[in-house]
């Protein structure tokens, strides 16, 4: 038997190491996705920030450089199924 799955998406996160919300993770209930992918954009379509990893997100940091208070586009691909689903967003940094 099979959950249902639920997606949450963060829309800001504050990496200061106050050990509350320094890292922009999408937090995901249910089954195990397939095919998960999650990128992170700047305004000019760089991918900063890239994982398959459920457990890993973005500390916004890029090339060991702390990004600056923005807002960055997500994407996210996965499989529901035999099903490609591609879901989008945007966070504040």
């Amino acid at each position: 038997v099979s959950q249902p799955r639920g997606i949450y998406v963060p829309n800001a996160f504050t990496p200061d190491n106050d050990g509350t919300n320094d890292v922009f993770v999408p937090v995901i209930t249910g089954e195990r996705l397939k095919n998960y992918r999650l990128r992170i954009y700047n305004r000019w379509g760089e991918i900063l920030f890239s994982t398959d990893d459920l457990q890993q997100g973005w500390d916004g940091r890029y090339q060991d450089q702390n990004c600056k208070r923005d807002v960055y586009a997500w994407q996210i691909e996965t499989m529901y199924g035999t099903e490609k689903k591609m879901l989008t967003g945007h966070v504040y940094l």
